[in-house]
């Protein structure tokens, strides 16, 4: 069983979920991001693992467009897609804006895997927009933005079976 995990990520805690999650995947795993390596032919794969960081209500646009102009490939194959994201409760809409119909319809497992709120690494206009969200999340006494393990542990089983 070969799987390829194609992923985006902008500040690093995509890349901790992958780790996360090709400990708890049967089989042989490729992980590609997106933003720095070079996408292989899915013909060699048996399961595609598909998905991001949402920014502004979507995720990465490459990860977007890849799926976009790869649908038909992607949907003769286990898919599973996965957002991180720190508003979990927008989860179906973020996917909605970030993968083609058919797409979502033919996914095995979708699942969002959290986020977290890491400014150390933000450049000004990120820090400002987190800054924003925190005092409106506090505003109205909703929980910041947190990973969720649980999820990713779900995801592989689904994946695996």
């Amino acid at each position: 069983m070969k799987n390829l995990m194609i992923y985006g990520t902008k500040y690093g805690f995509t890349t901790e979920c992958m780790n996360q999650l090709i400990a708890r995947l049967e089989g042989e795993t490729t992980l590609i991001n997106i933003k720095t390596d070079r996408v292989p032919s899915l013909a060699g794969y048996d399961k595609v693992i598909l998905g991001g960081s949402v920014y502004m209500g979507t995720v990465q646009k490459e990860i977007k467009e890849y799926a976009a102009s790869h649908t038909a490939e992607l949907s003769a194959k286990k898919v599973g897609l996965f957002l991180c994201c720190g508003l979990a409760e927008n989860f179906q809409a973020y996917l909605t804006n970030s993968f083609p119909a058919l797409l979502l319809s033919n996914a095995g497992a979708k699942e969002v895997f959290g986020g977290v709120l890491n400014t150390g690494k933000m450049g000004f206009l990120d820090k400002m927009i987190t800054s924003m969200m925190k005092k409106a999340t506090e505003k109205e006494n909703k929980p910041l933005p947190r990973p969720l393990p649980e999820n990713i542990t779900r995801f592989a089983e689904i994946m695996n079976g």
